[in-house]
């Protein structure tokens, strides 16, 4: 589980800072950034990291694009209750969320499309 974590910390830090190799220098990924969370998912989509939930009540999310540096809103229309501590997987496209706690231990889910933003 311990590893899962430290994969999922690395990932998120390498995609929402990029190196630029000629200058040698970080470049900011701080324009139009999702609210600060924690117990949060990432799922990557191939060409876009795709946030959502977390720990304090959550039910939004983010997709952040690596090649313009900026991040989009994802939809709240039909998405699950706020929760944390939930799954998500990748299918190749959409990302699902399921189970997790929010008032007590859900056994819901959705899906999210983000070619459509549904």
């Amino acid at each position: 589980m311990k590893k899962r974590w430290v994969f999922f910390i690395v990932l998120l830090l390498l995609l929402l800072s990029s190196v630029n190799a000629r200058a040698e220098s970080w470049k900011s990924t701080r324009v139009s950034l999702p609210e600060g969370r924690s117990e949060h998912t990432a799922v990557w989509s191939g060409s876009r990291m795709i946030i959502w939930g977390g720990f304090g009540g959550r039910n939004t999310g983010g997709q952040y694009d690596p090649v313009t540096g900026t991040w989009t809103p994802t939809t709240t229309t039909g998405a699950p209750t706020a929760r944390n501590s939930y799954t998500t997987i990748w299918t190749g496209t959409e990302m699902i969320v399921w189970g997790g706690y929010g008032s007590g231990y859900l056994n819901t889910g959705a899906r999210y499309h983000p070619s459509t933003d549904t």
